[in-house]
């Protein structure tokens, strides 16, 4: 007697039923162990041991490689929670780990979300203290993990998982392998195929490289400016009383000059400085004497004394490297422009654009003095002066090639401390004193004054007027109010207080004294006060500290969405209902009689000599009816002589 057995397409496991949620949570743990090494651990390592051998120059390989060992440890790790996992682990701990992966991510976005809310509240709005701040986001994070923890253990959520598991989305089984074979590759093949072509539009228009080169999440509260232009805030960001020390001890790397960091490294001032002086000591750089000590000078003090006398110690090299000579006068001109744009916060662009064009001229200089040694003598004196002017240019000025080996850097501030510090900039806090041609006025014209300080000159400058039109005049009556209004105006706090007591003095005084107020108003209106000018802010770019989510996104994401498909067309073919389909249609198949290749040529020819056949019919009878219906004796079709003309008499005819 035969007996029918259904293959399964699910793994056969002897596990207990009560241990697959809690291996499942010990499960996500070590994935999330072994996320952290191949996209954290090992690139720092391997970074640090690559900066450590003097290969900086060479990210291209040392990135190949580093996706190799990083790809090579993926799959080692991997095997390794296969080996832990045994062999026969309780149904549900492989679709368990992916679920609770799932969920543990869905968690921590919420718990993102809610934090921008609390940063808002915080930054923007001034409700929470920061480290209140920071608590609760803690606090909410906590909460959604253990919601979700216990969501994941109760039955229903259990009972999920061990069905997609037993759907067979977690193990490699095959189902009736031996059948429907044509059919299954076809299948993958046109999956793969949507897939490949998917990956091939975003490589080929770039769509990965416009965004971030790293996906992460930013850890809340964690906010600091790298600032790249500090506008008038930069004696707020240097006081310590605004800015604390520990609030800006660390920089950004902008310019890395000869040294093994890379744009953009962050570390803290100690650090930058030491690297700096063993840079400044190198005997082999040739690097002047005058220019160690304004550097080092400039070290003894903060973060932003430091960076900022090394912005302008460099600068000040950078200078005569800009000037016509050497340079084209349109590439001079350029870098002009430039050079008046860029502040003492951030110098990488302008010391970029300088090497750039100063290697460029070298070269020129270069060629042109060894064409002219080919030339014996035949160009002309002007011509000949002027590349002698060259090539002197370029030997000086590859004498000075030695600073662009020198590295600058940003300040990187906390976000709350730096607010602390725009606030200075506010009209409200401090102004730039304008145009000055009030001699009374004695605030100097460009001097950036305390908002407090500009008033009280403003009222100074109006209680002068005051004395000079606001004489005693009539009885007893009308000398108590005209100390009364005194007393008031020169009591005001500005001159828009001022102004406003002064009108509403003139509404409640009567002749003589409201006509010394008048007049007062119209000198009031006549004085020249000098603008205030409002004061730039610091502005920078936003970094946080953050857990890296899929580094290198344009080479893992096209990686991972060609393995999803693998997978994903694998599993497939080798669903129950869907492969019984397959099988079905490869049966059908085979029942087809198909044509033999003689057949097939006579039929193509038969269906072309067909198909010009009636084109030619059609041709012919359409010249016919043409011809007959525009004869003139029936008139049906009215056709010019001229086609022009007649096409466009035909499309303004109304029929």
């Amino acid at each position: 007697m035969a007996v029918a057995v259904k293959t399964s397409p699910g793994a056969r496991s002897s596990g207990s039923p009560a241990s697959p949620a809690l291996l499942s949570l010990i499960g996500v743990v070590y994935l999330l162990g072994c996320l952290g090494i191949v996209s954290g651990l090992i690139p720092s390592l391997w970074w640090s041991a690559w900066d450590f051998l003097g290969l900086t120059g060479y990210t291209f390989v040392g990135g190949s490689l580093l996706t190799l060992v990083g790809l090579a440890a993926g799959v080692a790790l991997l095997w390794l929670g296969v080996r832990l996992l045994g062999a026969n682990p309780p149904v549900g701990v492989r679709a368990g780990v992916f679920v609770n992966f799932v969920g543990l991510l869905l968690v921590v976005l919420l718990a993102r979300w809610a934090s921008l809310w609390l940063e808002h509240w915080a930054y923007d709005l001034h409700w929470l203290d920061p480290n209140t701040g920071f608590i609760l986001a803690g606090v909410v994070t906590a909460v959604l993990l253990v919601a979700w923890v216990w969501a994941f253990t109760r039955p229903r959520v259990q009972s999920f998982t061990l069905s997609l598991e037993q759907g067979g989305w977690f193990h490699a089984t095959v189902y009736k392998g031996n059948q429907g074979i044509k059919v299954r590759r076809g299948t993958i093949a046109g999956v793969l195929l949507l897939v490949g072509a998917g990956i091939y539009t975003l490589l080929s228009h770039g769509t990965l490289r416009r965004g971030p080169a790293d996906w992460a999440l930013n850890i809340p509260f964690t906010g600091k400016e790298v600032i790249t232009a500090f506008g008038d805030a930069e004696p707020y960001i240097a006081d310590n009383s605004l800015v604390p020390p520990s609030a800006k001890n660390q920089v950004q790397v902008r310019w890395p000059g000869g040294t093994s960091l890379q744009v953009k490294d962050t570390l803290s001032v100690e650090d930058f400085r030491n690297r700096l002086r063993n840079l400044l000591d190198d005997s082999g750089l040739g690097i002047p004497a005058s220019f160690k000590e304004k550097v080092n000078k400039a070290a003894d003090g903060g973060s932003v004394d430091f960076v900022v006398g090394l912005n302008r110690a460099v600068h000040a090299e950078l200078e005569p490297l800009m000037r016509p000579g050497l340079l084209r006068e349109d590439v001079s001109k350029r870098l002009q422009e430039l050079d008046n744009r860029t502040g003492w916060a951030d110098i990488s662009e302008l010391t970029a654009a300088v090497k750039e064009a100063v290697e460029s001229a070298i070269a020129a200089a270069e060629r042109e003095a060894e064409l002219a040694s080919r030339a014996k003598g035949k160009e002309g004196t002007a011509e000949r002066q002027g590349r002698e002017r060259r090539i002197e240019g370029a030997k000086k000025a590859r004498e000075s090639l030695w600073v662009f080996k020198v590295p600058t850097a940003a300040v990187v501030v906390d976000r709350y401390s730096l607010q602390n510090a725009n606030v200075q900039t506010e009209p409200s806090k401090h102004v730039r004193v304008g145009l000055n041609r009030n001699p009374n006025f004695k605030l100097p014209e460009g001097q950036v004054v305390t908002a407090v300080q500009f008033n009280e000159e403003e009222v100074k400058v109006y209680n002068l007027l005051l004395d000079r039109v606001f004489k005693a005049v009539g009885g007893k009556q009308q000398a108590e109010q005209r100390q009364e209004i005194l007393a008031s105006l020169r009591a005001s706090s500005d001159g828009s207080q001022f102004k406003g007591r002064l009108n509403d003095a003139i509404d409640e005084t009567n002749p003589p004294l409201r006509t010394q107020l008048e007049d007062l108003r119209a000198r009031v209106r006549d004085e020249f006060i000098p603008a205030r000018q409002t004061l730039a802010p610091a502005a920078g770019t936003a970094r946080f500290a953050s857990i890296p989510l899929l580094p290198s996104v344009q080479f893992t994401v096209p990686l991972l969405m060609l393995a999803l498909a693998l997978w994903l067309a694998w599993r497939i073919v080798n669903q129950p209902t869907f492969a019984d389909f397959l099988i079905a249609t490869e049966a059908e198949m085979n029942k087809v009689s198909w044509t033999t290749q003689r057949k097939l040529a006579q039929d193509t020819v038969v269906v072309l000599i067909t198909v010009f056949l009636m084109s030619v019919f059609l041709f012919t009878t359409d010249y016919f009816w043409k011809t007959v219906l525009s004869w003139k004796p029936i008139g049906v079709l009215h056709i010019p002589e001229d086609a022009k003309a007649g096409k466009e008499k035909l499309e303004e005819k109304r029929w």
